[in-house]
C-alpha cells in the first residue's frame, strides 16, 4: 500500500500528500514541473515490498527525464514483463515493478495495460507532450480518485487529498448518499459521497491531453470481465484445473522482498488461502 498525489494547475500543497504518510511510511518523493505556465506535481508515500533500495523510488522518471509515474500497488508478472521489453529494447537496468511499469507506459502506453497481471493504481505523465494516462486495476483492489475543474485535475489515493480542491467547499452528493441508504450500494459508479470527486472505476483508465484547457474526463473501459468469462465458457475444468488455478494465484500474491502475513476473515475461503501460502513456503 502506499499513497500518490498529482495535480495540475494549481501549486502543490505538501499536505495533501502528508494527509497518507500512514499508506507509505518507507520513502517519500516529490517532482514538480511547469507545462506552460501550468504547475504539475506528482508526490509519493512509499511502502517497500518490491526491491527496497533507491532503485525503485517514486516518483520514477525515465533518464531523459521526459516521463514520470507514480504508482501504488504491486506488478506480479513484472520478471516476465521486463524480459519481453528487454527483448524489444525498451528496458534495461535493475528490475522491479516499478520500472518495469514505467519502461511498459513509455513504449506501449494505454495498450500496456492488459499486460499487466496484478494491484494497482497509477498516474503517468509525458513531460513533452503534457499529457497524463491515469488506470486502476482489472478489480479495483488499489483504490484512485479524482477531481477536475476548468483550470485544474487532481489525482489521490485517499478522498481527503481531494477534500476543498481549487478553493471549492466541500459538499455533499445527493444522489450517492440516497443509492447507499435506498439500495446499500456506494461502488456502482464513478460518484463518490462528495460532489465533484470521483473514482476511477475497476479496469477504467483515462488519457488526457493537458497542453491546453482541462478536458472532460472520460474513463475508459480496458477489461471486461464477462468477456473474459464468455471466452472460456466452452473449456472442460475439473478439480486438479481448479486447484492449480487457485495455487498460481496464491502464488502470484507471495511475491515480495519482505515477509508476507495474512489478515482474513477465517472462513473457509480464508482458511484456503492461508493453507495453500504455509504449503507454499516450505519448498
Amino acid at each position: 500500500m502506499c499513497g500518490l498525489f498529482f495535480s495540475a494547475g494549481v501549486p502543490f500543497d505538501r499536505a495533501r500528500i502528508e494527509i497518507v504518510h500512514h499508506r507509505g511510511p518507507d520513502a517519500d518523493g516529490v517532482v514538480e514541473m511547469d507545462w506552460s505556465g501550468r504547475p504539475i506535481c506528482l508526490a509519493h508515500k512509499r511502502l517497500a515490498i518490491i526491491d527496497l533500495s533507491d532503485n525503485a523510488k517514486q516518483p520514477a522518471q525515465s533518464t531523459d527525464g521526459r516521463y514520470s509515474l507514480v504508482f501504488n500497488g504491486e506488478i506480479y508478472n513484472f520478471i516476465a514483463l521486463a524480459e519481453q521489453l528487454r527483448a524489444a529494447g525498451h528496458f534495461d537496468g535493475p528490475v522491479n515493478d516499478t520500472r518495469v511499469l514505467l519502461a511498459g507506459l513509455v513504449a506501449h502506453g494505454a495498450a500496456f495495460l492488459p499486460q499487466l497481471s496484478g494491484m494497482f493504481a497509477f498516474v503517468f505523465v509525458d513531460n513533452e507532450k503534457q499529457s497524463v494516462i491515469a488506470a486502476r486495476d482489472r478489480f479495483g483492489i488499489k483504490p484512485l480518485y479524482y477531481v477536475a475543474r476548468r483550470d485544474s485535475l487532481g489525482f489521490g489515493s485517499e478522498i481527503k487529498q481531494l477534500l476543498d480542491w481549487d478553493g471549492v467547499a466541500r459538499q455533499g452528493n445527493a444522489s450517492a448518499v440516497f443509492d447507499f441508504l435506498q439500495f446499500g450500494v456506494a461502488d456502482h459508479s464513478a460518484e463518490t459521497f462528495f460532489d465533484g470527486i470521483f473514482q476511477m472505476r475497476p479496469s477504467h483508465f483515462v488519457q488526457l491531453d493537458l497542453s491546453g484547457d482541462i478536458p472532460e474526463v472520460e474513463q475508459k473501459c480496458w477489461y471486461d470481465l464477462s468477456g473474459a468469462v464468455d471466452a472460456r465458457a466452452g473449456e472442460l475444468t475439473d478439480d486438479n484445473d481448479w486447484h492449480a488455478s487457485f495455487r498460481r494465484a496464491v502464488q502470484a500474491h507471495l511475491v515480495s522482498d519482505v515477509l508476507v502475513g495474512s489478515c482474513l476473515s477465517g472462513g473457509l475461503d480464508s482458511s484456503a488461502i492461508v493453507a495453500s501460502v504455509s504449503e507454499q513456503q516450505k519448498h
